[in-house]
């Protein structure tokens, strides 16, 4: 399991599943656990903030429902931000998952996660507006590195050969950085 914390305001597409909620459910049936190119569980979720000056918390709980009403739990506590909005994405491996499932004798139906914000001071407007899930497969990250790589490849090719301002053609690297 590993998370990721940015700051934003949007459940990128990429998340096959969302709602404008707090929790969202996805189903994990059978073939999906005996599929070997299955990785495991993508997750985000948003959430804002009237006062950036407090550090956040959110809580991630994960719940696993199997087909007789039975449920396996298991909650951690470590997003901490300060930005007014930020996305929190969180990966669950199968392993992982396969850890939990099993409590259920990996008769595992359905995934459910809930998201709440946790700390000594309740702010009324202090909230996870959306959430979002995605089973993540090997084809997934292949199709990514393909992206990645060829995102790569053009902004090389782009920077490879500049135009100075007095109209001559250089080669080598140009590269410019932008400042808020």
């Amino acid at each position: 399991m590993f998370d990721i914390i940015i700051p934003g305001s949007e459940i990128p597409e990429w998340f096959s599943q969302q709602r404008d909620d707090s929790s969202i459910k996805i189903d994990l049936p059978l073939e999906v656990w005996n599929d070997s190119q299955w990785m495991g569980v993508a997750s985000c979720c948003i959430f804002v903030s009237d006062d950036a000056s407090r550090v956040q918390g959110l809580v991630c709980t994960t719940v696993i429902h199997d087909r007789y009403s039975r449920q396996a739990k298991c909650t951690q506590s470590n997003f901490q931000g300060r930005n007014p909005r930020e996305d929190f994405i969180r990966y669950f491996s199968c392993d992982m998952l396969y850890v939990l499932s099993d409590w259920l004798d990996q008769e595992c139906d359905e995934l459910e996660l809930f998201f709440e914000r946790y700390g000594s001071v309740k702010v009324k407007n202090d909230k996870v507006k959306k959430c979002g899930v995605r089973k993540v497969f090997k084809r997934d990250l292949e199709e990514t590195q393909e992206l990645h790589s060829s995102q790569c490849c053009a902004n090389f090719e782009d920077i490879h050969q500049h135009t100075a301002d007095d109209g001559s053609i250089g080669n080598g690297s140009l590269i410019k950085q932008k400042h808020n």
